[in-house]
């Protein structure tokens, strides 16, 4: 808790060990405010956590400014004038850049919820390694236009806890599954507009470096933002990108009017029937074809996994096709956290782990965390005295907390 802040504080779960979700309880001596909001064009109503004043961070030098004042964890922040809202992950460190952070948007697939999706990913971890926001959206049912039920939206009702959310122990029935609805595109576009304006406003994103991506029609939804959001996006990873039965076709993005380049790197089973695998890669191997890339030769990653890369793109520009053989609906190298599916070969690639490598090829280094490291001066110190002297800092990366 900052010095000086005298507030009653209410833990409400833990969703890992030492990642404590909080309710700020308004007593403040700083004027912190139970339901604090945000006045920009939108108000944001700040759920979890909310000071009037910048939070000191646990590292040295550390600051929220570029975070909203948010410090490290997972923070609801609702979107009054459009009902809607979504999850603010903060890392316990970010990149010092003049020019920002880069910032990963990604959408949960039907059934879920921001909490399951970023269960199955890992992605707090994961941005905490290279010092990235994150923000996870909340879908809606296929009849309302608006999410704002806080930690338990989009909940499965087999959930009599609020832990039992967070852990993303049930998917919900179709009767109360929350999506990206196709019916729904261009509310849920206006939605990613607003979460655009809020980050302008509020934090230090890097807007010309952020990455999409999404699971399902999630990842449907992502491919989307390629053709009629492409301003705001450096790349689109969709994950399994739902296209199947009666769902519109995926958009063939050379065919988008007026849409900048974006790169775009895809992952889908072989079983899964739920993908077009085919149509998939053709619309990729077209892009990369139109902005005069090389390659589109198949490797072979992984005894389960191989990829139809592209290269030397007009303005930098990645393309990739991943496969998973006998992969089903499910994320390449993760378990469900309903643990609802078999196991698969540990030969099948981590697409969180690929993907942000991907990812690291489209930002400057100085957006990487600990580019450059060690120093001269560091390994001195290595070197000063035998055995080498051991290193307190960064806790959270040397000794990372267990996932249960």
């Amino acid at each position: 808790m900052p010095h000086g802040i005298a507030s009653r504080l209410h833990a409400l779960h833990v969703l890992r060990p030492g990642l404590t979700l909080v309710f700020w309880l308004l007593t403040s001596l700083c004027g912190a405010a139970t339901r604090a909001e945000l006045g920009a064009d939108g108000d944001a109503e700040v759920q979890l956590l909310q000071t009037n004043t910048h939070l000191s961070g646990h590292l040295p030098g550390a600051d929220h400014a570029c975070s909203a004042g948010y410090g490290p964890g997972m923070h609801i922040v609702k979107l009054l004038d459009i009902q809607r809202q979504f999850l603010f992950l903060v890392p316990p460190e970010l990149v010092q850049s003049s020019s920002g952070v880069p910032l990963v948007m990604s959408f949960h697939g039907t059934y879920e919820t921001p909490w399951f999706h970023e269960k199955e990913l890992g992605l707090m971890q994961t941005l905490s390694r290279y010092g990235w926001l994150g923000i996870l959206p909340w879908g809606t049912t296929v009849l309302s236009p608006s999410s704002m039920g806080g930690v338990r939206e989009c909940c499965s009702s087999l959930c009599d806890t609020d832990e039992c959310c967070l852990q993303g122990r049930f998917v919900s029935e179709i009767v109360e599954a929350c999506s990206w609805w196709p019916q729904n595109y261009d509310r849920d576009v206006k939605f990613v507009d607003s979460i655009w304006k809020w980050l302008e406003d509020h934090t230090c994103a890097d807007r010309t470096q952020a990455f999409a991506a999404g699971f399902s029609l999630g990842g449907t939804f992502s491919w989307g933002l390629a053709c009629s959001r492409s301003h705001y996006l450096r790349a689109v990873a969709p994950i399994e990108p739902y296209s199947w039965g009666d769902m519109p076709d995926l958009v063939d993005l050379t065919t988008c009017s007026g849409a900048r380049p974006v790169s775009a790197l895809s992952y889908g089973g072989t079983n899964d029937t739920k993908v077009r695998l085919d149509v998939m890669t053709l619309l990729i191997d077209k892009r990369a074809q139109q902005l005069g890339c090389e390659g589109g030769a198949l490797e072979r990653l992984s005894a389960t996994v191989s990829c139809k890369s592209w290269s030397h793109c007009d303005g930098g520009h990645l393309f990739e096709s991943c496969f998973v053989e006998g992969g089903v609906h499910t994320t390449s190298g993760h378990l469900k956290p309903d643990q609802a599916l078999p196991i698969r070969p540990g030969s099948d690639v981590d697409w969180t782990k690929r993907t942000f490598e991907r990812f690291s090829l489209l930002v400057e280094p100085s957006k990487l965390l600990f580019y450059g490291s060690p120093t001269e001066e560091q390994m001195q110190y290595h070197d000063s005295s035998w055995p080498p002297p051991t290193l307190t800092d960064h806790l959270y990366i040397r000794h990372p907390p267990s996932d249960s």
